[in-house]
């Protein structure tokens, strides 16, 4: 039996402004880190090195193609739902 990866979502704003290339990217780091206890992810692009914080539950790393932070969010619905990542500005979730 095969396993369906989570869901994906860009909010509206970054829908329109990021390429495909740059959400190709984004979202196979945010599937390669959001796992265990870890359930958010910052794109920074200030920051240098890829550091947890928040006792393991936020994964920041380096983004330095972006101009502002960039969030993703996994959430776990459940039923025909299921597992989603949600890409945000901050503000916008």
């Amino acid at each position: 039996m095969m396993t369906k990866g989570p869901q994906v979502v860009f909010t509206a704003s970054l829908a329109g402004e990021l390429g495909a290339t740059t959400k190709a990217v984004m979202i196979r780091e945010a599937q390669s880190k959001l796992i265990g206890p870890t359930d958010m992810l910052a794109f920074d692009p200030e920051a240098t090195e890829e550091s947890m914080e928040d006792g393991g539950l936020v994964a920041r790393v380096p983004a330095p193609g972006l101009h502002e932070k960039v969030y993703a969010k996994l959430d776990h619905y459940g039923g025909d739902t299921g597992d989603v990542i949600t890409f945000y500005r901050q503000g916008e979730n």
